[in-house]
């Protein structure tokens, strides 16, 4: 099972989720975690383009992105 690691550390697999922003204002994201032919993909929540990409590939175009923690729902709720 392939794994990497967020900004904060915190390893992410497939079946995880997680978010980060872009843009100006910045637009918060949600994104499924699922892994095909051995390598990480994100399946966005929202209406973005594109909409699947490879999780590796996601840092060079956003900067941060980060595991959602289900006993972290304050960090979610203050980016929104």
């Amino acid at each position: 099972m392939k794994r990497l690691k967020d900004d904060n550390g915190e390893w992410v697999q497939a079946e995880d989720r997680i978010h980060f922003t872009y843009g100006i204002p910045p637009t918060f994201v949600t994104a499924n975690v699922f892994e095909k032919d051995s390598t990480l993909f994100i399946e966005c929540d929202q209406d973005v383009t594109p909409r699947v990409t490879k999780l590796r590939s996601l840092r060079s175009h956003v900067g941060s992105w980060y595991k959602e923690q289900v006993n972290n729902q304050w960090l979610i709720s203050k980016w929104k």
